[in-house]
């Protein structure tokens, strides 16, 4: 999987940013509350995050990612490629919440359900195995080489 570009519009502390990636390694620098940790759990949040969530999950949620007196949503695009197929992403939390995923020029999911399985299947995804370790950010070693020591026997190395 290749990022190609990302719209926060809104999510957490911005109105509106675009960030578009390099092909190769992408390195993000800043000063403190730059954004650099929000750019971080806005890949994650589009990438794992249900938008059907029931009152327990969207609470946190929105208070960590709906612009506090600005709105009533968050919402993020995110445009990436797996091999040469290029996919559109977009999720928007809260008020008029959706998931769509599109293949350019072939199919789409338009639910949150299904596009979360498809996205599952494009990034070799299992709960079990890769989300601790999808961009890591602060995880100590100590506790990732634990993660690692008690992951389940039957899982499959990813990627592929």
């Amino acid at each position: 999987m290749r990022l190609i570009q990302i719209e926060l519009c809104p999510f957490a502390g911005f109105q509106q940013r675009t960030v578009d990636f390099q092909p190769g390694l992408n390195v993000v620098l800043g000063e403190n509350e730059a954004g650099k940790s929000t750019l971080v759990n806005a890949i994650k949040a589009v990438l794992f995050e249900n938008t059907q969530q029931g009152k327990r999950e969207f609470t946190p949620f929105a208070e960590k990612y709906i612009p506090r007196g600005k709105g009533d949503h968050a919402k993020v695009n995110l445009t990436f490629s797996v091999g040469s197929d290029v996919y559109s992403l977009s999720k928007t939390w809260g008020a008029g919440k959706s998931a769509s995923l599109k293949l350019n020029g072939g199919a789409s999911w338009n639910d949150d359900s299904a596009v979360q399985e498809q996205l599952n299947e494009l990034l070799h995804w299992h709960p079990a195995v890769g989300k601790p370790f999808c961009l890591q950010t602060k995880t100590p070693y100590s506790k990732q080489r634990t993660i690692l020591k008690h992951r389940p026997k039957t899982s499959t190395a990813y990627p592929p």
